[in-house]
Parts: C-alpha cells; sequence; structure tokens
C-alpha cells in the first residue's frame, strides 16, 4: 500500500503497447481465476483487517466479496448516541451500503454513564504532561459534554430521523444495553456499538450502559431518565419518518436495566407522531422492572400499578408476536397486568364513569393477528397462564416460555408431587390444540414454598442426559402432547428417574380453569436467540482500525 503515490508516474512512461500486454497479463492473473466459493473460503479465515486488505487488491475483488461483506459488516449494526457515531450511520444510509442495513441497533451505552458528573472525571496530574497525554485528558472531556449537548440539543433525534430516511430494507430497530457475541473473525467475540474503540484508544473511555435500578419515581435514578429518553427518541424518529418502509419489528432486550414507567407516556402533543408508529407495529420485545409501574387510581376507583404501560400496550393494535420479561417484579404488579390483558371489552361501571376527573383503563385489543406469546422470568400461576393463552387462542399458533415458575395456590396440600407443567400442557391442547410451536427453557415449577427445576430428556436412549431446554414444532399438537410430558423431568428430592413426571403428568383434571371466566394474564421470555454475527466493523466508512459494532 506505501508504494501507491508512485504508481501514476509508471503508469505515464508505460505505452499504450505495453499497457495493453500489462492488462493482458493482469487478466491471467491467478488470484482472478479462483472461484467465487473460494475466494469466500479463504475470506472466512482472515481478521476484519486482514478482510479489508483483501478488499483492497483490486476492482474484481472487491466486487466479487461486496455482498458477503455488506451482508456480515452492515446488515445488523450498533451505535450510540453519540455525535461521532450517528453521523456515520447518517454516511451509511447515504452510501451504497444503504440497502444493506436490516437490523438497526441502539445501544445505550455512552461515555456519559461512567462519569455521572465532571467532578467523577480523572483529574489531570499537577506536574507537567506529554502531549499524547493531554489529548487523552482533554479528549474525555469533550467525549462526554459533547454527548451531553447532543441529547439535551435533541441533536440525536435530527440525526436519526436523517438516517432512516434512507434505509429502504430496514426490518427491524432495536435497543439494547450489552454487546452481541458471534464476532468470530476477531479476539474480542463481540460486537461493539460504533465508535466504542475508537473512544478507548483516544480517550481511554470504556462506555457503559445504565445499571438496575428499582425505584418507581424516575427523577431519583439518572439511569432510569436516560433509558426513558432513548426510548421515546427511538419513537419520535420512526414517526417522523414513518412510511411504508416504517420497521415493524422493535426489540428492546437488555440485561442489566429494564424499561421505566416514563418511557410509556406518550405526550399528548407527541401522539400524531408516536401512535401510528405504535399502530403498526408487528412485533414488539421489551424489558420490564419494577420501575415499569406506576400506581394510579383508576375511574373505578382501584388502583392500578401498571397504568401508563396499559395505556401503552393498548395502542399496539397490530401486533403479531408479544415478547415481555419481567425482571425483579412483585406479584402484585404482574397480576395487575395479567387481569388488565386477559379480560373481555366491556363497558365502564356507573361509578366509573361519574368519576370523569380519574383516568379510565384503557380496553385491551383484541390482538387479532396475535401468533406468538414469548413470556418470561416470571412466577405465574397456572390458570393465570392458561386464561392468558386462551384470551388469544383463536390466533395463537406459537408459544415460548423462558425461566417461568409455575405454581398453583389452589392445589391442596395433601396432592403430593403434583407436575403442573404436565398439567398445563393437557390443558394446552383443548385451549389450542392449533398450536404449531412451543418452547420451554429452564422452567421451575413451586410445590409447598419449595421451587424444583424441570428438564427434558430429549434422546430417549439416553435418559440420563436431560437438557433445560424443550423446542416442539409439528401440525399435530394434540397427538405430540403426549411425548412432551413423557420427556419432563421434575428434580424432586430423591428423583432419579422420570416416573416422577409421569405419573403426576397424568393428571389432566381442569377444574384449575374456569372456561367462562377471563382472569389473569402471564409473563415474558428472555433473548436467547438475539446475538447475531451479522453486526459493525468499520471498512468503507470509516477504515477497520476501529473495529466497533
Amino acid at each position: 500500500m506505501e508504494s501507491q503515490p508512485e504508481l501514476p508516474q509508471v503508469m505515464e512512461d508505460i505505452s499504450p503497447t505495453a499497457n495493453n500486454a500489462m492488462q493482458a497479463a493482469n487478466n491471467e492473473s491467478p488470484l482472478l481465476r479462483i472461484p467465487l466459493e473460494v475466494l469466500l473460503l479463504i475470506s472466512s479465515y482472515l481478521t476484519t483487517q486482514e478482510y479489508g486488505n483483501l478488499r483492497r487488491i483490486c476492482r474484481h475483488t472487491e466486487i466479487s466479496l461486496f455482498k458477503e461483506f455488506s451482508s456480515e459488516f452492515f446488515a445488523k449494526r450498533s451505535f450510540m448516541l453519540t455525535e461521532h457515531s450517528l453521523a456515520t450511520l447518517v454516511d451509511i444510509s447515504q452510501s451504497r451500503l444503504s440497502s444493506s442495513l436490516i437490523y438497526l441497533i441502539i445501544s445505550l451505552k455512552n461515555p456519559s454513564t461512567a462519569y455521572q458528573n465532571l467532578t467523577d472525571i480523572p483529574t489531570a496530574p499537577a506536574t507537567p504532561v506529554d502531549v499524547a497525554a493531554a489529548v487523552q485528558h482533554n479528549r474525555l472531556r469533550e467525549e462526554i459534554v459533547g454527548h451531553q449537548t447532543l441529547i439535551d440539543s435533541c441533536y440525536d433525534l435530527e440525526l436519526l430521523t436523517e438516517a432512516l430516511r434512507n434505509l429502504p430494507n430496514l426490518r427491524t430497530v432495536g435497543l439494547r444495553d450489552f454487546d452481541s457475541a458471534g464476532r468470530h473473525r476477531d479476539w474480542s467475540g463481540h460486537w461493539r456499538p460504533y465508535g466504542a474503540q475508537t473512544l478507548w484508544i483516544e480517550a481511554g473511555c470504556d462506555v457503559q450502559s445504565p445499571r438496575s435500578y428499582q425505584s418507581v419515581f424516575v427523577g431519583q435514578s439518572q439511569g432510569a431518565n436516560y433509558v426513558s429518553r432513548t426510548f421515546l427518541t427511538l419513537l419520535r424518529a420512526l414517526g417522523n419518518t414513518k412510511g411504508p418502509n416504517t420497521p415493524p419489528r422493535l426489540e428492546v432486550i437488555l440485561r442489566q436495566c429494564h424499561v421505566p414507567n416514563s418511557a410509556f407516556n406518550i405526550p399528548h402533543r407527541l401522539e400524531p407522531t408516536i401512535l401510528p408508529v405504535l399502530k403498526d407495529l408487528k412485533t414488539i420485545f421489551l424489558e420490564l422492572g419494577p420501575s415499569s409501574f406506576t400506581e394510579m387510581v383508576t375511574a373505578d376507583l382501584q388502583y392500578c400499578p401498571g397504568f401508563l404501560l396499559t395505556m401503552f400496550l393498548s395502542k399496539l393494535t397490530s401486533l403479531e408476536r408479544l415478547r415481555l420479561n419481567f425482571r425483579d417484579c412483585v406479584e402484585n404488579q404482574t397480576n395487575s397486568l395479567f387481569r388488565w390483558l386477559t379480560q373481555l371489552s366491556k363497558s365502564l361501571n356507573q361509578n366509573a364513569a361519574m368519576n370523569s376527573m380519574l383516568p379510565q383503563i384503557p380496553q385491551v385489543p383484541t390482538f387479532q393477528a396475535l401468533e406468538q406469546l414469548d413470556l418470561g422470568m416470571v412466577i405465574i400461576e397456572l390458570p393465570i397462564l392458561v386464561n392468558l393463552i386462551k384470551r388469544f387462542k383463536s390466533s395463537l399458533r406459537r408459544i415460548s416460555l423462558h425461566k417461568v415458575t409455575l405454581h398453583n395456590k389452589t392445589a391442596s396440600s395433601s396432592s403430593g408431587r403434583v407436575n403442573f407443567w404436565a398439567k398445563l400442557i393437557n390443558q394446552l391442547c383443548k385451549v389450542v390444540p392449533q398450536l404449531a410451536a412451543i418452547n420451554f427453557s429452564f422452567l421451575k415449577q413451586i410445590n409447598h414454598r419449595s421451587a424444583f427445576h424441570v428438564s427434558f430428556i430429549n434422546d430417549s436412549c439416553n435418559p440420563d442426559a436431560k437438557s433445560p431446554t424443550k423446542a416442539w414444532a409439528g401440525m399435530d399438537f394434540r397427538r405430540d402432547s403426549k411425548d412432551i410430558i413423557e420427556s419432563m423431568f421434575v428434580a424432586w428430592p430423591g428423583a432419579n428417574g422420570a416416573e416422577d413426571s409421569l405419573s403426576s403428568g397424568s393428571e389432566s383434571d381442569d377444574d384449575d380453569v374456569d372456561d367462562d371466566e377471563d382472569d389473569d394474564l402471564g409473563d415474558n421470555l428472555d433473548d436467547g436467540h438475539d446475538d447475531n454475527p451479522l453486526d459493525d466493523v468499520d471498512d468503507d466508512m470509516a477504515d477497520d482500525t476501529d473495529d466497533d459494532m
């Protein structure tokens, strides 16, 4: 690459005849005769920087590798709310790579989280320092102040809006607080938000995400404020660019925090911008926690712990897939949401109609198109879960339950070892026999105040090899349900075989659920199939040295 500046002078001294001879020789280059499949195989063993160098060898290799390159490095990319990161997103949206971007992730990582106040920033030494240390010292402060100015001025909204206008194939927009795994080319193994690596090299700043917070009062937590603001900024940017190409999927996947209640509060003046986006969403993932619930007294003079959340969910009338994750929520919070989701549309009672000064609980959408329900990380009663599934039985085809713990308060203490999950399967055969797929992972059940793990024997030839996961897909759920039940193993004290789960699972009484009653609702599923190696790199837009994602 260092000899490139001399090439124009050399080429000027070559006669047309010699030039044609050279071109013919180049056409016979062994590199040009390598089949594309072999070239792709070779490139798969290269690091990111080596891969970028290979693409720069000649126009032929660049054209040959572009489709795979853009798919690997630009189909799914992550960006932070910093000017450098968002400006790069705008550049990508205005380049030939714009059509490659399918999944856009906005990372909650930022340079300000580690330093809540400027006084927290490491101070410069009293004695003179070298120029490099001084530059890094200033760079760190510039980034922190610049990030705060960016969000205070709402310039991040302008940049996001400009980028989203020029991404014709964008299908999913996500919000995350962690780095995705799957980067096989480099030692780190993870895709970082664009600009994170540059920030570390130039300013010594390791960007961080907001940590968990328990307070319902958002003003007490800067982290909750930042999550709420980022969530609403994303919705506003989508609303500003609303059109036929607006992404139908919004995936909030968080591991260190959750969406606070203020994020679900849509100001009246922003409703014309945000509500059309919510109305047309086909898929939504939400990460909920204690601060996701705001207790309000409604027109029927009842406390509603999740009032703002129910208002938000009531706008999602076109949903085909709903995933809810509950982290550390208390039972009265989740049960309140469950009761709301499973209720049928009804008119206000007389007291509610008279209390016009109090807010009314919104009507539950019919969710006529809801095909998949993902629930996880929650303790839920068996009747509540069955009634929730029954509420959407007309359209429901797929169910995923992750880290769900079943219990049954109506079970008597003398009922012995009862496999509640087997009872659930038996009841689902009657409620939703049309199921096409069901996924279980890391399940538990509570019997007499003790929790027991539930695993699965997926290999009948090796009953000792138990798995915490079970996936089924087929055309006849009722027929295959027996095999699912027989594969279950409840880790009762002293249990050494599947007989415990089989005998308890044979009970298929339905007295736990009243067919005429729409009671409560269940909860949500975590992520485990979200990390995608199609993430980020920096070749065409910012060279290969900034290998973020």
